[in-house]
Formats: structure tokens, C-alpha cells, sequence
């Protein structure tokens, strides 16, 4: 069976509950990593490898008392 490697905005949005207008914000700030397939701008992607490690990253901790 095929497994799917990129994701899509679609797919982004209902994965990890994130706002399309939100997600197009985070694009648009170069602060989500993306991947840009195709001619001109292309169709925009995402590795679910680079979005797990980018949410490892963008973690605060909780503050311990």
C-alpha cells in the first residue's frame, strides 16, 4: 500500500488542528518549514518528519514551582 510522504494544506489543517488562515499566516512568517514542488511557486508540502520536529522545538515547558 501507498504511503503518503508529504502532506497538504488540507491535510496539515486537520492533522495538527491549526486555523487554514493561522496555517497560510505561519507560510507566509517562514515560520512552519514547507516544501515547494513544481514551475514558478509550485504547489506548497510538508514532511510530517519536519512538522513533528518543529513542534518538538516550538515547545515551552511548563514552569516548575
Amino acid at each position: 500500500m501507498f504511503e503518503k510522504k508529504l502532506l497538504n494544506f488540507q491535510d496539515v489543517v486537520e492533522i495538527y488542528s491549526i486555523k487554514p488562515l493561522g496555517l497560510r499566516w505561519l507560510i507566509r512568517t517562514r515560520q512552519i518549514p514547507f516544501v515547494r514542488l513544481g514551475t514558478g511557486r509550485g504547489r506548497i508540502y510538508y514532511d510530517p518528519v519536519d512538522l513533528d520536529s518543529w513542534i518538538k522545538k516550538s515547545k515551552i515547558p511548563a514552569s516548575e514551582k
